[in-house]
């Protein structure tokens, strides 16, 4: 039996009200295939002065929160859901991004536990805003369609999303398959997944075109929010990525300036794809403990950045990883290691391209054979220094 709960509240403030005011609902629904909708409106004077709040709980299969929609001050929306194939959709959000009014210290939590949850279309439009995440079970997917502020000031909003289990994406379900999508400056995005996760969908070259799109115009806004992948647009953005087992990341990507990009990938079988565009941007990837047959790309393209390829485990063996590397603009410097540090380290490769003036790379391949370092340095007053432990290596520099 399909039960049915709709809340719809709507308060706007004016100077003769009250402080303080908000609308409230809460709902608690057992078995399955049950469905909430949830509308709230507060718009206050730019103060926080008041709240939207929604609690709702199901325990079962097959139900369904949609169309939430809150705008104002200090919103909050926790939902819990216990069961499989389980929904949170179509638009939960908080603030309007098109001229409506925004949403400012608001939080979203979503907790799944379970199999083949979705959590499709999250949207935060304004600032100090918070997405929270978190899914246990297998094949579930999480969908951050944006936080975004319009007015492209230090919005400083949150996203962390944690998935337990095997085979869970962030991206997928959905109409576009987005990632997670953050716009403006000071924003953090924190992702922690386990076993065989993908974190972002699609793999593009955001330096070339497909077709008649351009990657910009296929990947991102171009009037509507969202993109394919993990993106952050604007200055001084933080992403952490951190997967255990057999993981794939591929398109993580930063436009602007002093953005940093952290991604940590255990195990073997490892792919990790990064893009930064702008000036004064770090990346640092690693691929440790057991690694094997891990894969690094890694795109830079401005002034003054820099950043870590490292691939290798600690005690064992190493074998078959690759990195490649191209960082195109001046002043840019990194450094690639691949090898087991108490082991051996054997058919890796590393191919490097740095284009610009004042360039700077340092590769080393330690503790192995047929390992393969290739750096070409395109300009003038380049650096390139390769350091290789064992037989059977070959390294190449070309400076031209």
């Amino acid at each position: 039996m399909k039960k049915l709960i709709t809340f719809t509240f709507a308060l706007l403030f004016t100077a003769g009200m009250a402080f303080g005011q908000s609308n409230e609902a809460e709902s608690q629904q057992n078995g399955d295939n049950n469905e909430v909708t949830v509308q709230q409106k507060y718009i206050s004077d730019g103060s926080y002065t008041g709240a939207n709040h929604v609690t709702t709980n199901q325990d079962g299969n097959k139900n369904t929160i949609k169309r939430l929609s809150q705008a104002g001050a200090e919103n909050i929306f926790n939902v819990t859901q216990k069961g499989d194939r389980n929904y949170v959709t179509h638009h939960p959000n908080q603030g309007e991004a098109q001229g409506g009014p925004a949403s400012w210290g608001g939080s979203i939590k979503i907790r799944q536990i379970g199999t083949y949850n979705h959590v499709w279309d999250a949207d935060q439009a304004g600032y100090n805003n918070k997405m929270t995440i978190n899914q246990k079970g297998d094949d579930n997917t999480a969908n951050v369609e944006a936080q975004v502020n319009m007015d492209h000031q230090y919005n400083r909003n949150v996203i962390t999303i944690r998935q337990y289990g095997d085979q869970n994406a962030v991206g997928g379900y959905g109409e576009t398959e987005s990632g997670a999508y953050q716009e403006g400056g000071g924003n953090k995005m924190d992702i922690t997944q386990r076993n065989g996760a993908t974190a972002g969908q699609g793999s593009y070259d955001p330096t070339g075109d497909s077709g008649a799109k351009s990657f910009t115009e296929r990947q991102f806004r171009s009037n509507e929010e969202g993109g394919q992948g993990l993106i952050q647009l604007g200055i001084d953005n933080w992403m952490n990525v951190d997967q255990d087992g057999a993981n794939f990341a591929p398109v993580l990507y930063q436009n602007g300036e002093d953005n940093a990009l952290n991604v940590t990938q255990t195990g073997s079988g490892n792919k990790a794809e990064s893009y930064q565009m702008g000036n004064k941007n770090i990346s640092n990837i690693a691929q440790i403990f057991g690694a094997d047959d891990n894969n690094a790309v890694f795109i830079q393209d401005g002034n003054n950045n820099s950043g870590t390829i490292t691939q290798g485990a600690i005690f064992g063996s190493s074998t078959g990883n690759s990195a490649d590397w191209t960082q195109t603009g001046d002043n840019n410097s990194g450094a690639i290691i691949q090898g087991a540090a108490f082991g051996s380290s054997s058919d890796n490769t590393v191919q490097w391209t740095q284009t610009g003036n004042n360039n700077g790379g340092l590769v080393i391949q330690g503790n192995g054979h047929d390992n393969m370092a290739t750096i070409t340095q395109n300009s003038d007053m380049n650096f390139a220094n390769v350091s290789q432990i064992g037989v059977g290596n070959t390294a190449t520099v070309i400076q031209n």
